[in-house]
């Protein structure tokens, strides 16, 4: 057994015991956290039907002490609902977007003295937050997790801080688009690029794919507004970025550079800027050719 397995065995044995021993003798915040702890470590532990029980009872045990007039630390009750909503990815993850709309509600009384996180934690689990939204396609649910976590990152400058906010700023122009809204989306992109090109200078972004996404997402925004040069120059910029990236042996950037190649080819050829078009098309070719020859070494080289 693992030194994580035994560390979360130790632990769950502990917070049975203090379960048992708080139902029958304890406050209903000591309950509450004892279930809240309890669903944690089966969470971990992939106990998944268990943890969603401790959970349920959590939910119960806070509308007892609201209905009661108790208070309920903002810590436990947001990684309460947190931590089942994260377990509901099932059905359309309804029950996910319910508890984390449920988590919301207390977001702004988070802070590094709640319990359960820390600051840097009450920022991570906003944008955790934010891409499951987002990927089980909730868009509208976004912004409450983003505007805590930007109102935590707006001023900081270090690194780490820095490129969350890069990260909360790419969430919340993604959301935004999907919504329709495009002036806030264009904004929120012009703010992560700017905010990238900072990182670059410092030689401290952590993710070279953040500022391409935000450059290539204004792209496509500009091309739907008809700004073709615009995003000719935003696509571009990605262009170059991928292409020093490709050479660093990073295999995974061929297929976005192949696609963003052929999109300013196409773009220029409406612009009439048939050399330049070509270009980019016959670089596409290239890269084409070039991963259909490693692919096909590969398949020779398996079978022998």
């Amino acid at each position: 057994m693992r030194k994580s397995d035994r560390h979360l065995e130790e632990a769950l044995e502990d917070y049975n015991r203090k379960v048992e021993e708080y139902e029958e003798n304890g406050t209903n915040e000591q309950r509450l956290e004892a279930y809240v702890n309890r669903g944690c470590v089966l969470s971990m532990m992939d106990s998944f039907i268990s943890a969603m029980t401790d959970f349920d009872d959590a939910a119960e045990i806070i509308d007892l002490m609201e209905s009661l007039g108790e208070s309920v630390d903002a810590g436990t009750y947001v990684k309460a609902y947190v931590s089942r909503g994260e377990i509901q990815t099932s059905d359309g993850a309804a029950g996910m977007a319910e508890d984390y709309a449920k988590a919301s509600e207390r977001l702004d009384e988070l802070s590094s003295g709640s319990r359960h996180f820390d600051e840097r934690g009450i920022i991570k689990m906003c944008i955790s937050c934010a891409e499951d939204l987002l990927d089980e396609g909730y868009p509208e649910n976004l912004a409450p997790f983003i505007i805590k976590a930007e109102k935590m990152l707006f001023d900081k400058n270090d690194a780490w801080s820095k490129n969350r906010y890069v990260e909360a700023l790419n969430l919340m122009g993604q959301a935004e688009h999907e919504m329709g809204r495009k002036e806030e989306s264009l904004d929120y992109y012009d703010r992560s690029i700017s905010v990238c090109q900072e990182l670059m200078g410092e030689n401290s972004l952590d993710d070279e794919m953040a500022l391409i996404f935000a450059l290539v997402s204004r792209g496509d925004l500009e091309v739907e507004d008809e700004s073709f040069e615009d995003a000719v120059r935003d696509y571009e910029a990605a262009i170059a970025i991928l292409e020093v990236m490709l050479s660093f042996h990073r295999p995974e950037t061929r297929e976005l550079l192949m696609q963003v190649h052929r999109e300013v080819s196409e773009i220029l050829m409406g612009m009439n800027e048939s050399e330049e078009a070509e270009k980019h098309l016959l670089r596409a070719l290239e890269l084409n050719i070039g991963e259909a020859a490693v692919k096909f070494a590969e398949d020779d080289g398996e079978r022998f």
